[in-house]
């Protein structure tokens, strides 16, 4: 049996620094189990965000753009090459700090989860109850290209869509993202520069419509220099 762990930091608003999420993941026969926190938004996860507001606030009412959950997440042994059958269990209770104890009908987030991968395309189904999403990634070589939708949602303007492009070339890479929820939209583009093989220069800036938040902004621009550990 293999055992691993992980723990996530990511920058906050106001440039000081917040815990992300952290997992541990045992392995095996069995297939894999693993257990975990995140800070989640209410965005399907397709956006590059590197801005220092993205459109995973602009969805939130939360300035941080998001909030804890713990989850559990059991992957089932491989038995068809490329395609990937798993469970998530998360609690979809509004409280900040989330026990597994406290599931009621409502808060019980049980999911589906469906992935094919076939190299260049990956493509993925998750579905529970009262909402399903798609997913779908195509590397092109020159350009990756990513999507997300939901299918199913309580109301029509629930619904999201959202659209990833990163175009490498050499040692830069562009990227540009779009999302809609409604009458909400994002519109979002950047330029990645590596300096060397753990440090890099990004740009980005973005610009929204009908943020959730009362005091949103509607346009971000951000440069930053990062290095990876």
């Amino acid at each position: 049996m293999a055992v691993s762990q992980s723990i996530a930091t990511g920058g906050a608003e106001g440039g000081s620094v917040a815990n992300d999420g952290g997992s541990i993941t045992f392995g095996g026969g069995f297939g894999s189990l693993k257990f975990g926190t995140l800070n989640a938004s209410a965005a399907l996860g397709e956006g590059n965000g590197n801005g220092a507001y993205t459109w995973k606030h602009v969805l939130n009412s939360a300035a941080a753009g998001g909030r804890s959950y713990q989850y559990g997440l059991y992957t089932l042994p491989a038995m068809i090459p490329g395609l990937g059958v798993a469970i998530r269990v998360q609690n979809m209770s509004a409280a900040t700090a989330i026990d597994f104890s406290d599931f009621t009908a409502t808060a019980n987030g049980t999911q589906l989860r469906l992935n094919y991968d076939t190299g260049p395309v990956t493509m993925a189904y998750y579905v529970r109850s009262n909402s399903g999403e798609v997913h779908g990634t195509v590397d092109l070589g020159v350009a990756k290209i990513s999507m997300g939708m939901d299918t199913k949602t309580s109301t029509v303007t629930d619904k999201r869509k959202e659209v990833n492009v990163k175009i490498p070339m050499g040692g830069m890479e562009l990227a540009a993202f779009y999302g809609k929820k409604g009458s909400i939209t994002s519109t979002e583009v950047g330029v990645t520069y590596a300096l060397s093989k753990r440090t890099a220069l990004n740009a980005t800036t973005g610009s929204f419509k009908n943020a959730v938040q009362t005091d949103a902004l509607k346009s971000s621009t951000r440069v930053r220099l990062t290095h990876s550990f």
